[in-house]
């Protein structure tokens, strides 16, 4: 039987990693979370790599370990919300696994990444904190740029800051249907 692999993509905040494993235990799979992946064998977090060696050394970092994940098992894998964006990450992961976008409105992600200092991206550690109107713009450009690698994705998921029970059961389902619909495509 073939392995189902899902790989989760979307904008930093947007819950991929909690709803990953979540949903992973809830459907028996494995789960990995590349950002962590990354921190145990490097022994630094994403944002220090990024503020310490740059974003290009970085990406460099994600892209062999993103291909050098054991995916022999069903399995879940949550992605930074740069990784799917890389050309090269992209049609690796299309030709892995399926692709499910965990999407969330500026307001929503600016709610989720106010207070946070760990997304160098974001917010630099030991910068001001923006305003609100500062934090949406470069979500909203950020957004801008990565949406349209987002949304080639198998699945766009319409995630929500509402109970995160009720975003795991409507993820599950609708993971469940996309992996029975790719069977039936298999089976004809």
């Amino acid at each position: 039987m073939p392995t189902n692999i899902l790989f989760l993509t979307g904008f930093m905040g947007s819950g991929k990693s909690r709803l990953g494993a979540i949903v992973a235990n809830a459907l028996g799979w494995s789960f990995v979370d590349l950002d962590r992946a990354i921190e145990e064998r490097e022994g630094r977090s994403p944002g220090e790599i990024i503020e310490q060696s740059g974003e290009p050394a970085f990406r460099n970092i994600e892209r062999a370990r993103l291909m050098s994940l054991p995916l022999n098992r069903d399995a879940i894998v949550s992605l930074g919300g740069g990784a799917f964006v890389d050309d090269e990450n992209a049609a690796w992961i299309k030709r892995a696994g399926k692709v499910a976008y965990v999407r969330l409105s500026p307001e929503d992600l600016y709610e989720r990444l106010k207070n946070k200092t760990d997304r160098p991206l974001f917010r630099k550690t030991g910068e001001p904190k923006p305003t609100r109107d500062e934090a949406l713009a470069k979500i909203a450009d950020l957004l801008a740029r990565r949406e349209p690698r987002y949304l080639e994705a198998d699945l766009v998921f319409e995630a929500n800051n509402g109970p995160i029970a009720e975003n795991v059961e409507r993820l599950r389902l609708d993971i469940i249907e996309l992996f029975r619909l790719e069977a039936r495509k298999a089976n004809q």
